[in-house]
């Protein structure tokens, strides 16, 4: 009886874990046409794209790619900032976009202590049209290998462009964080990420102190 009801623990629990894993799976579709990055997340530009709700339903995000970027538009309840985290070859990356852009590097050494390898460095602080920052998202995109818009007043619509790389399948956490004068709080998908991609100071930019990550409980986005 008790071996029965053990059984039965344990196969509820894989049940358990296994729809966590699924959900946390998504296809992301391929589409001809691109987004404009340009801060407008458009019925019409983005209605192909895949969309997962960011925190308790407080913002969404769409995800489609052309086969050579993913395309993330960002939707908060209220105006905020985004925050990205990527799995690359040698570690993970966070990908900020507030007023300006931001990008810090981790690797994991052999002790699996992740060492901040690079601390964010704010560019790319006018993402309009004029020449002097379409020369600056040409140098943002060759160089951080990412872009997104800006806002100097905050915005609640924010669009990423993130390079694929032949991959097939990108391990990723996709947050935004809201705030107001009295609040400020981060919501993210997949919502049961339990690592510093869900850290409301590193989203807001910040490296003071040891982060660590868990990118194989991360979100995967599996493009079409």
């Amino acid at each position: 009886m008790h071996r029965s009801i053990a059984l039965l623990a344990a196969l509820s629990l894989s049940l358990l874990l296994s729809a966590e894993e699924a959900e946390n799976r998504i296809s992301v579709p391929r589409v001809a046409d691109a987004p404009v990055i340009d801060g407008k997340v458009s019925n019409n530009e983005w209605k192909a794209a895949t969309r997962v709700v960011l925190g308790n339903n407080q913002g969404h995000a769409l995800l489609m790619h052309d086969g050579n970027y993913l395309y993330i538009g960002l939707v908060g309840a209220k105006a905020g900032i985004g925050s990205v985290c990527v799995k690359g070859k040698t570690g993970v990356r966070v990908l900020h976009a507030s007023a300006a852009l931001g990008t810090a590097a981790f690797e994991q050494g052999e002790n699996k202590k992740w060492t901040l390898t690079r601390g964010f460095t704010f560019t790319n602080r006018d993402t309009g049209d004029s020449p002097a920052a379409m020369e600056d998202r040409k140098k943002m995109l060759a160089t951080d290998g990412w872009f997104a818009t800006t806002s100097h007043a905050a915005s609640p619509e924010r669009e990423y462009q993130i390079p694929i790389r032949g991959h097939k399948e990108v391990p990723i956490v996709i947050g935004f964080m809201s705030f107001t004068r009295q609040q400020e709080k981060l919501f993210y998908w997949p919502g049961s990420v339990e690592d510093d991609c869900a850290e409301a100071q590193l989203a807001r930019g910040f490296t003071d102190r040891e982060y660590t990550f868990d990118p194989d409980n991360w979100g995967v986005a599996v493009l079409e």
